[in-house]
């Protein structure tokens, strides 16, 4: 009885029993962050290896789905996508672009970025960090068809688009080879709020 009662945890009042405390200097290191809402969640991703070849139609290779409602004003979205150049002899033409159908005319989506890959065994990193929601209805998108290196430039062009947020949306990213002997291959697509 003795050994048990040594061994006992006393209950302290208003804790459960998998309660979590941090630790001192771990509260002021979390407490010294300049903003705790900067840190990124991630909406959805998409991890297919997916390779496109055998065509010369522009094609999704992959979409993320995002949920109705999943932006509001004063967010901004962020997507994140790989891709991997392994063949082919002329510059592929790689596209972002937005919609509201997981199969839509890939043509027809709106156009967030446009990045062209003219070297094999070239990975490309494919990036939007600035697709800024005003309202449910209305968002800013810096730099709509240029390159995605352009996409933190200093002086960038400001695309006003019509993305109904109240509704589902889908993030494809979409390749136009030259020649159907090119590939290409989606490696991650990512979104974030």
């Amino acid at each position: 009885v003795n050994t048990l009662l040594d061994n006992k945890v006393d209950k302290v009042s208003g804790k459960g029993l998998s309660e979590n405390d941090f630790t001192t200097a771990l509260k002021n290191t979390y407490d010294a962050k300049p903003s705790k809402s900067a840190v990124l969640c991630l909406v959805g991703e998409y991890l297919p290896n997916t390779t496109l070849t055998g065509t010369t139609a522009e094609t999704s290779l992959g979409y993320v789905l995002i949920p109705a409602n999943t932006y509001g004003a004063g967010k901004t979205a962020w997507v994140d996508s790989l891709l991997l150049r392994a063949s082919g002899t002329s510059t592929i033409v790689a596209r972002m672009r937005i919609s509201t159908s997981a199969t839509p005319t890939i043509a027809s989506a709106t156009l967030l970025a446009t990045n062209n890959i003219p070297n094999t065994n070239q990975y490309a990193p494919f990036v939007r960090t600035n697709i800024h929601v005003d309202s449910s209805t209305s968002t800013k998108l810096y730099s709509a068809t240029t390159s995605a290196v352009q996409d933190s430039a200093n002086a960038i062009t400001v695309t006003d688009l019509n993305i109904d947020w109240t509704v589902d949306q889908y993030i494809h990213v979409s390749a136009q080879l030259i020649t159907s002997g090119d590939s290409i291959t989606l490696h991650k697509l990512r979104i974030f709020l």
